[in-house]
């Protein structure tokens, strides 16, 4: 039975709390893997990384150009690695194959999208009847944000999430267990400079984007 850990700051952990859980694929009733429970202390762990990816090192000065052809190269990694995707989406919640293949041959084109529009996000000038006085807005990521995701799509429900995060600046994240240990493994090939560096999940519903990523379950 294959051992999970969490990936948080550029690291595979064990859980703080030392606890996991088994995966029971649906179909054979059986578990097919042990996925690390995380706790409050994985989660504070995460955001300070998060905190700290936003801010410093190379992803707080990468241009967005650099940004989207990241996403680029991660669109074309899931679309390469889709089958597979589906199979492990299938195993994990005993969806149809058949609708798992397709969702997994179409989640590349939110990467596509946002990719091509990361270079796109501008401000305006607006008018204003005060004399001397320029205003302008300007579209900037704030910081570490929490984003939740059903069970029963979590692979494409998290790109409809974590595809614009990224496109705005954000840190990543990506939730709901083995399906995303293998988008995981995806992101990491797209980003093998170390610089998409940002990951943190909760099964269940919480995503970290900021900081480096990880996978569990709260308690």
């Amino acid at each position: 039975m294959k051992t999970y850990q969490h990936y948080i700051d550029g690291q595979y952990v064990d859980p703080i709390g030392q606890r996991w859980f088994r995966s029971v694929d649906p179909y054979s009733g059986k578990a097919w893997a042990r996925i690390p429970q995380g706790c409050a202390k994985d989660v504070d762990r995460a955001v300070v990384a998060a905190n700290r990816a936003m801010r410093e090192g190379p992803w707080a000065t990468m241009s967005a150009t650099e940004r989207g052809k990241l996403m680029l190269r991660l669109a074309e990694l899931v679309a390469k690695n889709a089958q597979r995707l589906a199979e492990i989406e299938v195993r994990d919640n005993g969806k149809l194959l058949a609708e798992m293949a397709g969702q997994m041959n179409y989640h590349p084109e939110w990467w596509r999208y946002f990719g091509g529009l990361v270079d796109k996000v501008e401000g305006r000038v607006m008018p204003i009847d005060k004399p001397d006085i320029f205003a302008f807005t300007r579209q900037e990521p704030v910081g570490v944000v929490g984003a939740m995701t059903a069970w029963n799509s979590p692979l494409l429900l998290i790109a409809w999430k974590l595809a614009p995060a990224i496109a705005a600046g954000l840190r990543g994240g990506d939730q709901a267990v083995r399906i995303h240990v293998g988008l995981d493994a995806r992101i990491r090939g797209a980003d093998q400079g170390g610089r998409l560096s940002g990951w943190r999940v909760q099964r269940g519903g919480r995503l970290w984007p900021g900081g480096r990523r990880g996978i569990g379950r709260s308690p």
